[in-house]
């Protein structure tokens, strides 16, 4: 009888200690990784030890605990390909190098409010946490699809990696932030324009990504370039129209879409309005600005409509980017 009894009870004791060293075995492992914040799965993801060490310079690691944020992490390859690529070695050197608020910049360029997995994601300008010189909120161009792409800078190589307070997904390169017309260049339905910046007198490509400018650029769309187009008599493609119109008074046309000083939205005022087009008698054309039920900007054309003010407040590094429906004509 004692044995019968104790057989039993060994068993049942062997079975409680392979029970115990089982969950020991485990200890390092996250059977809920969705249990884990955003930070617990940075720090326990290898691939992106550059980058949790860039959010704990700039402090932003406490920012991702106090809150539920999408986080679009460069991996370590990615990391140190900017690094190399900025003509540094190390995280070190860059930070000296560019200083600990544009390393910043560039670090909160890579996260934005709210939850958004891979499947919820849509194309279109993203608010980010980053911020430019004047402390507006910096945005940046989101290609959604089978591949999602950052400003066409960095793809999401692993999306999906959920967290408690947030999702993140892992970047192949480094989100730098643009300028006004680097937002513009990187979105495929202001390729119109982006070309008409290309072909005007002047390199405005290079005077609108200008750092050291502050401006408000109101950008037609394609569909607006391709009704100009319609409507102009002989022309049938843009090309056509620009050798119609002239480099150089393409180059005023571009410039009667921006104005010299930054403009959000909410302080768009009804009324006339300078841009950075020459009159030809030392001063500068302007629009009529009309608010509305909605924004439209008036030109100086009898022939066209009222340009409506479709998207707003679209922030680079040296400006802002309002989109609008209509290419507009100063004479």
């Amino acid at each position: 009888m004692k044995t019968s009894l104790l057989k039993p009870l060994l068993l049942l004791l062997a079975l409680s200690l392979f029970s115990a060293c089982s969950d020991d075995d485990d200890s390092d492992t996250d059977p809920n990784p969705a249990a884990t914040d955003l930070t617990g799965k940075l720090n326990a993801d290898s691939r992106f030890s550059l980058f949790v060490d860039a959010l704990k310079r700039t402090g932003l690691d406490a920012s991702l605990d106090a809150g539920t944020y999408t986080v679009f992490a460069p991996t370590d390859a990615a990391f140190n390909a900017w690094i190399s690529d900025m003509g540094y070695t190390d995280l070190d050197a860059l930070e000296m190098g560019m200083g600990s608020e544009a390393l910043q910049r560039v670090v909160a360029y890579h996260i934005i409010k709210g939850r958004y997995l891979s499947t919820s994601l849509q194309s279109g300008y993203s608010k980010s946490l980053g911020i430019n010189n004047a402390k507006d909120t910096l945005r940046f161009y989101l290609e959604a699809g089978a591949q999602i792409k950052l400003n066409d800078q960095a793809t999401v190589e692993d999306p999906n990696l959920v967290a408690s307070n947030g999702v993140i997904h892992a970047l192949n390169g480094v989100n730098m932030p643009l300028s006004v017309y680097g937002l513009l260049a990187v979105n495929p339905s202001y390729s119109s324009l982006e070309a008409a910046i290309g072909l005007a007198d002047g390199n405005l490509n290079t005077v609108l990504a200008d750092p050291s400018l502050s401006i408000t650029l109101f950008a037609p769309n394609n569909t607006a370039f391709d009704s100009l187009v319609a409507q102009t008599p002989n022309v049938n493609i843009l090309f056509e129209l620009v050798a119609d119109m002239g480099t150089d008074e393409l180059a005023t046309l571009i410039y009667y879409h921006a104005s010299g000083q930054v403009l959000m939205r909410s302080e768009l005022q009804t009324g006339s309005l300078n841009t950075l087009a020459d009159n030809g008698s030392g001063g500068k054309l302007s629009v009529f600005i009309n608010i509305g039920s909605s924004i439209r900007i008036i030109d100086n054309s009898s022939t066209t409509e009222d340009a409506v003010l479709t998207s707003a407040d679209i922030v680079g590094t040296n400006g802002v980017l309002h989109l609008i429906d209509g290419v507009l004509l100063f004479q």
